[in-house]
């Protein structure tokens, strides 16, 4: 009875399965994080023990960002190269998250390729069970263990692939910030664009047709939906009593304007601002 009350009021023992890590994993990971920005480009035998269908190849592809947004950020009057039209600390942020993509995606390639490996040996380790006779039975339980262990790498290598896709979706929703960074509208629906289902064909894919309007010559442009402008309505003129009333030259007849509040953020060609007479 004592013993049963020492067991009622003790700290259960949970013990946990880990699966034992040899040392040459540590060093691995301790020369790929030697330099965090070091880009790993793929050898040739990579791509050739890794090539995978084409179609799941350019799935896998870093996308390209959407005209409509390089011309958002652009500072010219005509679209440029994605990476021509962010500024200097963009654009290489912009360059380390191609780079994640670009790894990540090889990790898919690997994953994927073993994978398919795995699954074809257990086929033919399932295969091979069928052919040996029933009394020997050292040799189905010997069978039965690589059996497990490779059904456990099946899973394993599906799990990789599944994990290194939310990584690269991550890495899709970190570049739409970046770029959204140029439209004026409110954060909830930056959010909104930049957490839309991924395209492998663009930044932002399907997802962004729903938001652009088209311009009269025919081009489409993301809308400005944010009330705030970048540019203040002129004041009316007033002196300062602590202040000289001459402060330099002074127009009143004609101010400088936004050319529009709440409206679209069309080319550069077209937001030129124009002299209002005023009042």
């Amino acid at each position: 009875q004592q013993e049963a009350e020492d067991m009622l009021f003790s700290q259960p023992m949970t013990e946990v399965e880990e699966v034992p890590v040899p040392k040459m994993f540590f060093e691995l990971l301790a020369k790929q994080w030697a330099s965090a920005m070091t880009s790993l480009n793929p050898s040739a035998l990579d791509k050739r023990l890794y090539n995978v269908a084409p179609e799941f190849a350019k799935a896998l592809e870093t996308p390209p960002v959407d005209a409509p947004i390089v011309t958002l950020a652009s500072h010219t009057q005509v679209t440029t190269d994605s990476e021509e039209a962010l500024k200097p600390e963009e654009r290489r942020l912009e360059l380390v998250l191609r780079k994640a993509h670009q790894a990540d995606s090889w990790a898919v390639r690997t994953s994927t390729s073993a994978s398919f490996f795995v699954r074809a040996s257990l086929r033919w380790l399932k295969h091979l069970r069928d052919t040996i006779p029933a009394n020997n039975v050292r040799a189905h339980q010997d069978l039965a263990k690589v059996i497990a262990a490779n059904e456990y790498a099946a899973d394993a290598t599906y799990n990789s692939v599944k994990y290194s896709a939310r990584a690269m979706a991550a890495q899709v929703s970190a570049r739409r910030l970046l770029w959204l960074k140029h439209w004026q509208a409110e954060v909830k629906q930056k959010w909104k664009l930049a957490s839309a289902p991924v395209s492998s064909s663009r930044l932002f894919g399907e997802a962004l047709e729903p938001w652009l309007i088209e311009t009269r010559n025919k081009k489409k442009v993301l809308p400005s939906t944010s009330r705030r402008t970048d540019f203040r309505s002129p004041q009316p003129f007033r002196r300062s009593p602590s202040r000289p009333f001459y402060q330099g030259p002074y127009y009143p007849r004609y101010q400088r304007q936004t050319p529009f509040r709440g409206g679209p953020q069309t080319e550069r060609a077209e937001l030129q601002d124009r002299p209002r007479r005023g009042g």
